[in-house]
């Protein structure tokens, strides 16, 4: 199961988030450091209580800071993404109050798939951290001029939405706080990785033009073909969940939540693990089901697993149909 590891004081992982990332901030001031997403992102984590994720930007030189202090608050790495040339990041879980949550810690240059928008060397951050006496949560250095940009309004583009109002107003604000010279390199640096027209596009948002509608698309079909060059194929085929949304289940079916399995032969403690781990999350708050999935004919999901699956319950799937039949056949 997830958990601390058993040296982390007890009372570090027993207090909420707003107080979690408030000392995470001080224990990594100093380094080379920026809050990610709008300017509520940090506040919105701090008052969720779900799989809300804090994007948090660290150089590449002072990245083992960040590893540090979040490994003393009792976070356990979940993942390390480092395949060139595409986001180097690292994932974290840090256990809570009440449900753990994650940390999204992005390395050097910003990036989506193999895209370049703004490379370590160009990024500018804000300076300073601020903690508030209530449960608001804490603020800390943000992305300003070119960073700011990329990470507002291309990176939501790119993964094929629009951002909302608020988002899209920081963006215009860090454009205007470019000279016309910083605006042009800015613009030639988008160019690189996006293409002149869709950069056009991007200007005329930060300008103040309503983004039309069809532009993620075109965003996404950008990234799919750079994915597909032969230079970032390799990596492309070894994160290509990053391309392609794994929100899919087993059966082709929207999913939510993640699927974990269990292999091993008959009394190798699959059961003992798994009822282990179902308690935990049960304790963390997180809803589980538990299925178990033999080799045998008779051990296989039954109908009321699949009715479940396809149609959300066993009453749904039962209930009447528009003919006014029933069936208890499985889909």
């Amino acid at each position: 199961m997830i958990a601390a590891p058993k040296s982390v004081d007890a009372d570090l992982i027993a207090r909420s988030r707003a107080s979690q990332l408030a000392d995470l901030l001080q224990r990594i001031d100093g380094a080379d450091i920026a809050l990610m997403g709008p300017d509520r992102a940090a506040r919105d984590w701090c008052a969720a209580d779900d799989f809300h994720d804090l994007d948090l930007w660290v150089s590449r030189a002072t990245a083992h800071v960040v590893d540090g202090a979040l490994t003393h608050l009792g976070a356990v790495r979940l993942d390390h993404g480092a395949r060139e040339p595409r986001l180097q990041h690292r994932q974290w879980w840090l256990p809570g109050r009440d449900r753990g949550a994650i940390v999204d810690v992005t390395v050097g240059d910003l990036r989506v798939g193999p895209i370049q928008l703004c490379d370590e060397g160009s990024i500018t951050t804000s300076v300073g951290v601020t903690v508030p006496s209530s449960e608001d949560g804490p603020t800390g250095p943000r992305f300003t001029g070119r960073a700011a940009i990329a990470d507002l309004l291309v990176r939501p583009l790119l993964r094929g939405r629009v951002p909302e109002a608020g988002r899209l107003d920081e963006a215009r604000t860090a454009w205007q706080t470019l000279t016309a010279a910083e605006r042009g390199r800015t613009a030639d640096a988008f160019a690189a990785g996006l293409g002149r027209r869709l950069t056009s596009n991007v200007v005329d948002i930060l300008e103040g033009v309503e983004a039309n509608g069809a532009l993620p698309r075109r965003a996404r079909l950008r990234l799919t073909v750079a994915s597909l060059r032969p230079s970032a194929l390799r990596s492309t085929w070894a994160a290509r969940d990053e391309i392609i949304g794994a929100d899919l289940g087993p059966f082709g079916l929207p999913a939510r939540g993640a699927l974990v399995a269990f292999v091993g032969t008959d009394g190798s403690g699959k059961t003992t693990l798994t009822e282990r781990l179902e308690l935990e999350l049960d304790r963390l708050g997180y809803e589980v089901d538990r299925e178990y999935l033999g080799m045998a004919r008779s051990n296989l999901p039954g109908l009321a697993t699949l009715r479940r699956l396809v149609r959300g319950t066993d009453e749904a799937a039962l209930a009447p149909r528009a003919d006014n039949t029933t069936t208890t056949n499985p889909p």
